[in-house]
């Protein structure tokens, strides 16, 4: 049934304006008994099924990967992927978070190149729309479309970040080596986030990086630790040692983007599994404070011990 349910979708068009009102309702789940979390880089105990949607964007479809859980439905989350790189690179982390109960819409945004190519503006506006469509066709459906918790790696974490500055809907975010690069001859088309926007950030941001690619891929100056430097809200950060840029993707070897990176020496698969797991205690703590959650994130015993990272947080978390 959710499955046709799902399917429905991509016939559909949300009329909903890109900007929500400000009487938006994004009170946390607060009413439901709490138990420990346990295990979260392992997965969940729900199963899953795909579908693939085409949500549209604001000049084109966005092609998008649904993973529903076969358990109760509630929260919403949203995985936007780095620059020209596809959705199904981000799989594991749409599995991962259907297994715990996310309900997660792994979003192709168009970047495009040349004449096709969306600014940083546009694209922080496609988010909207992404999140226009859920909220639109889920509210009969036991899903919670107004508190949404979102995983985006590099460019799609700084449009993200972007969106984040005006849009309350954007509950908490999990950002993967997030990359501030912006032409500084077009500031409005491609705003600076780090360090001028922060302030209006007020939400809980997990930045999670590395330093391996400070003098190509992601530059120190517009990296995770100077999102992290300049946050106003409670903000975690989480530095994998010898990870690269493109440790977050299930195929880390992607072709010639990939290529512009220095490789790292991590082991990718470790790189993602302890990002996942960051991402459903930082989700459970924020969204229930969910016993054990916060002491997953601010602690990561088994990683720090083992050299794997380092963790510092802030302003409250």
């Amino acid at each position: 049934m959710r499955t046709l349910l799902l399917l429905g979708l991509v016939a559909c068009k949300s009329g909903t304006a890109p900007f929500p009102d400000s009487d938006t309702d994004t009170a946390a789940d607060t009413d439901v008994p709490v138990a420990p979390l346990v295990a979260p880089e392992a997965d969940g105990p729900y199963g899953f099924e795909l579908t693939l949607i085409d949500i549209p964007g604001e000049d084109r479809p966005m092609p998008t990967r649904v993973y529903v859980p076969d358990g109760p439905l509630g929260p919403v989350a949203m995985v936007f992927p780095g620059y020209l790189i596809p959705a199904d690179m981000y799989d594991s982390y749409g599995a991962h978070l259907a297994t715990h109960g996310y309900t997660t819409f792994v979003v192709d945004l168009p970047g495009g190149v040349g004449n096709l190519r969306r600014t940083h503006r546009q694209m922080a506006v496609d988010v909207a729309y992404a999140m226009n469509f859920v909220e639109a066709q889920t509210r009969i459906e036991g899903i919670d479309p107004y508190n949404v918790y979102v995983v985006a790696h590099s460019q799609g974490a700084k449009v993200t970040l972007l969106r984040a500055t005006e849009d309350q809907r954007i509950r908490a975010v999990v950002a993967l080596d997030p990359v501030d690069v912006a032409p500084a001859e077009d500031p409005v088309e491609y705003p600076s986030v780090t360090p001028e926007r922060m302030g209006a950030i007020t939400i809980p941001v997990a930045y999670v990086g590395e330093q391996n690619n400070t003098a190509d891929c992601a530059p120190a100056a517009e990296s995770f630790t100077a999102f992290y430097a300049a946050a106003a809200g409670p903000a975690l950060m989480v530095d994998v040692l010898g990870a690269d840029h493109t440790s977050w993707l299930d195929q880390p070897d992607c072709g010639f983007l990939c290529n512009t990176c220095t490789p790292g020496t991590d082991d990718p698969l470790v790189t993602k599994q302890i990002s996942r797991g960051i991402a459903i205690s930082f989700f459970e703590h924020v969204r229930l404070a969910r016993p054990g959650a916060r002491e997953h994130f601010t602690t990561l015993t088994d990683r720090v011990n083992a050299g794997l990272v380092t963790v510092e947080s802030k302003n409250g978390l």
